[in-house]
């Protein structure tokens, strides 16, 4: 009996079927050979051209949490390094804040306790590329349960944990519970990294220009995106004054030029104005600084030199042009 022939086309279909499966066996092992390759994140492996770098090897070996390890601790975990695109796999749900403050990188690393392996901390050391955007993640992750510490000139202490902005580097230092013996040795870290980590010449001129009376203390905080509803008011510096029991929040905000600053004081009074805001008459001598009244706040703003200022809430009029005069005058020491 004859054999039937083969159905036509079966041999180029064959043959198209095994070209398939050799191209995707193909792509299965690359894709494999990719998933155990290492490949530096920002090389040009990861997918695009490196950025250009913001922080060189040296300063990042300088800022190495390692390397500030005081007496009574050991290493417990390596060192841990995250850019801008893994920072929320290491600290999901804050990252955002970081990002919008300019971050570079987080260095962190774990350290235990040589008398007692259970007790540990993790330190992180945040290169904000700054030392303005360092100072604002440190205030803005400032609760009002805590306490100021003497281990450096910015630096503030929670149950467990320590807090410090140096130069442009914000540092956290966490426990994992309230060891009075942990705490000491996060202190001394914070100290040795102080000392060892070169913070510039650079200061934050706003921290001085408010004035200190009625100033309450660790109060003054630095936001970098849009302020008050108000578009292009950032980079502001905020401060809490308590007069006659009531708070009162002042704020600062360096601008390029003297005519941005007006103008953006004038943007800052206008904004109310739709939403039922009224300007009252004054007898403030602060030259341009117009009151406004909303739902029964007071409000002003008024350029400087080179600087906005202005009261964003107080319970009445009056508080709101001493506290302007307070910063106008000042403003006026400090010059343009």
């Amino acid at each position: 009996m004859a054999r039937p022939d083969a159905p036509r086309g079966s041999t180029t279909q064959s043959l198209v079927g095994l070209l398939i499966l050799f191209v995707l066996a193909g792509i299965a092992a690359t894709m494999v050979a990719r998933q155990f390759a290492y490949v530096p994140i920002g090389s040009p492996q990861a997918g695009g051209a490196p950025p250009a770098p913001t922080t060189s090897p040296v300063v990042l070996a300088e800022a190495a949490p390692g390397r500030f390890i005081p007496q009574g601790l050991v290493e417990m975990t390596p060192a841990e390094s995250f850019g801008p695109d893994t920072l929320s796999d290491k600290i999901d749900g804050r990252a955002e804040l970081y990002l919008g403050a300019g971050f570079v990188m987080l260095r962190c690393q774990r350290f235990a306790d040589t008398l007692d392996r259970n007790q540990w901390m993790e330190v992180f050391v945040y290169d904000m590329g700054s030392p303005e955007n360092a100072y604002g993640v440190f205030s803005q992750q400032r609760r009002p349960d805590v306490k100021d510490s003497d281990v450096a000139q910015q630096a503030y202490a929670t149950r467990n944990s320590l807090h410090v902005a140096h130069g442009k580097y914000y540092v956290e230092a966490v426990q994992t519970g309230q060891s009075p013996r942990m705490a000491e040795a996060m202190a001394a870290f914070a100290r040795k990294f102080v000392a060892g980590v070169q913070a510039g010449e650079r200061k934050l001129a706003e921290l001085d220009v408010f004035p200190q009376a009625n100033l309450q203390a660790g109060s003054i905080s630095r936001a970098t995106e849009d302020q008050f509803g108000v578009e292009g008011l950032d980079n502001v510096y905020t401060a809490i004054y308590v007069i006659g029991g009531k708070q009162v929040t002042a704020f600062l905000s360096r601008r390029k030029s003297a005519q941005e600053a007006v103008e953006l004081a004038r943007a800052y009074q206008d904004y109310f104005l739709p939403f039922g805001g009224k300007v009252v008459a004054s007898d403030s001598p602060v030259k341009g600084a117009k009151i406004v009244e909303i739902d029964g706040t007071y409000k002003c703003a008024f350029g400087q030199g080179s600087y906005l200022a202005g009261v964003h809430e107080a319970a009445d009029r009056a508080t709101t042009e001493a506290v302007a005069a307070l910063l106008s005058e000042k403003l006026a020491e400090v010059g343009p």
